[in-house]
């Protein structure tokens, strides 16, 4: 299992800004584009960022806490898998967002349409009502 403390060189107990400047820190001297697009330098680059992203969110990182104890304790246990299967695909949040509010997004959309038909039937109806007004007037 990745050491993500060791990949962004903190101890466990480093609080949140020290996780943030170490995260600048190393990626100013890793990233690829500085050092010539290396492969070397892009996988460390993506280390590190991952380290990140899993430590600065405070569920996250209390989640990985959790695994790497029980890892500690179980070493035979296969705990990279149960990670790698927890872990969020982007793709996904975009369909789950369009099932959930797909609904209401349509609801709105009848509700608009139905408001443009009201308005345009009033419309005609006094359109029609005014202009025999005006004709049974100047009869």
């Amino acid at each position: 299992m990745k050491d993500y403390y060791s990949a962004l060189e903190l101890n466990r107990s480093a609080s949140s800004t020290e996780i943030k400047s170490a995260f600048r820190r190393l990626s100013m001297h890793l990233h690829p584009d500085v050092n010539g697009g290396s492969r070397y330098f892009e996988e460390k680059f993506k280390e590190i960022n991952e380290a990140y992203h899993v430590l600065a969110d405070a569920r996250k990182r209390q989640a990985y806490d959790i695994i790497v104890s029980h890892a500690a304790a179980n070493p035979q246990a296969n705990w990279q898998t149960s990670t790698q299967a927890s872990a969020p695909k982007p793709n996904r949040q975009r369909a789950v967002y369009r099932r959930v509010y797909r609904p209401d997004i349509e609801a709105l959309r009848l509700e608009r349409e139905y408001t443009r038909v009201f308005w345009v039937v009033t419309l005609v109806i006094s359109v029609v009502v005014f202009s025999g007004l005006w004709a049974f007037s100047h009869l």
